[in-house]
């Protein structure tokens, strides 16, 4: 009896936890954002690592471009996010003609379970 209740406890605690501690979708789309702006500047401007001024001019404009449009980038994202919510936690889904990924949201963290990208497809062809 008393380890019964001790589990029920256990199981209360997790629950209580777990659905207060559910991500919005307002922290999905900063964290998205986030991740979308680093593989930009990854992916696209600093792929180039030659040392000549041109090359870094490149680079530095590329880098200021995307970090001056996240209201954009967080403004496609989100019209483009679907989110499951199962109270203890979320699924988030971005689905756009050339990015898809789908996301867990627990224990305000997120975990990428599923990422492609225009350049993940170009390197299968």
């Amino acid at each position: 009896m008393k380890l019964s209740r001790i589990s029920l406890l256990i199981l209360a605690v997790f629950f209580g936890y777990s659905y207060f501690t559910n991500p919005n979708e307002q922290k999905f789309n900063e964290f998205i954002t986030e991740n979308t702006q680093a593989s930009l500047k990854d992916q696209i401007c600093n792929t180039n690592k030659s040392e000549d001024i041109l090359s870094s001019l490149k680079s530095l404009t590329c880098n200021f471009v995307a970090d001056q449009s996240s209201g954009a980038i967080e403004q496609f994202l989100s019209e483009n996010t679907i989110r499951n919510n199962y109270l203890i936690f979320s699924i988030y889904q971005v689905k756009t003609p050339v990015y898809k990924s789908q996301t867990l949201g627990i224990f305000n963290q997120f975990f990428l379970l599923y990422q492609s990208s225009p350049i993940d497809s170009k390197n299968k062809n």
